[in-house]
């Protein structure tokens, strides 16, 4: 069951990067960020987006541990791993606006986190990302 759900979140990425690539190769749309909140990109890449978070978390619920129980050191540093990293992401996403944040205004942010990152939502969710599969220890996850 728990590759099912990493097989649908795999095939709902692969169709986001895919729709982003033909974007950006042929320019006859734009894809990321889309051009205004009532267009199919808008609610393609959040339906898509969606689907993609939703079952890899539920692939982390059904393949928990599947490799083994970690050890307590590695549990710890994943878990506190995961709370930083995704904690820091919802922070700053709320900090920038949940509109800015989610491609519906060209406001352009370079103080705070962004001083720092170009896409410091993107660098603070891999760390959480890399926390949750330290925590999960599973090969699906990983």
């Amino acid at each position: 069951m728990a590759f099912s759900f990493f097989a649908v979140s795999v095939a709902a990425i692969v169709v986001i990067y895919g729709l982003a690539t033909w974007s950006w190769l042929t320019g006859k749309f734009d894809f990321w960020p889309p051009p205004n909140l009532h267009c199919w990109q808008y609610r393609t890449f959040w339906v898509l987006f969606r689907i993609f978070v939703i079952c890899l978390v539920a692939t982390c619920i059904l393949d928990f541990h599947e490799l083994a129980k970690p050890a307590p050191a590695q549990a710890a540093i994943g878990l506190g791993l995961a709370v930083i990293g995704f904690g820091a992401a919802f922070a700053i996403t709320f900090g920038l606006g949940w509109r800015t944040a989610h491609g519906d205004s060209d406001k352009l942010k370079t103080t705070g986190a962004y001083a720092w990152s170009r896409n410091p939502i993107y660098v603070t969710s891999l760390v959480g990302m890399a926390g949750t599969g330290l925590f999960v220890h599973s090969t699906l996850v990983y």
